[in-house]
């Protein structure tokens, strides 16, 4: 999963978010499918900013790993 691919999954989230009711703190995860191919990659954490208003936390998680 690129980052670019990851923000745009955090981006849709966000939108998303608006129809959420209304609670304290927002966590998102994103599970990594580890048999897609196309999601096969790594992921920098170094220098790696996501920032998100909703989000009080982002978890990215790849099974098995």
């Amino acid at each position: 999963m690129s980052q670019a691919g990851l923000k745009s999954i955090i981006k849709n989230k966000e939108a998303r978010s608006v129809k959420y009711d209304s609670r304290d703190a927002y966590w998102l995860l994103i599970v990594v499918e580890p048999m897609d191919p196309a999601q096969e990659q790594k992921i920098r954490i170094d220098g790696l900013n996501l920032p998100s208003t909703p989000f009080e936390r982002i978890i990215v998680y790849k099974p098995g790993f």
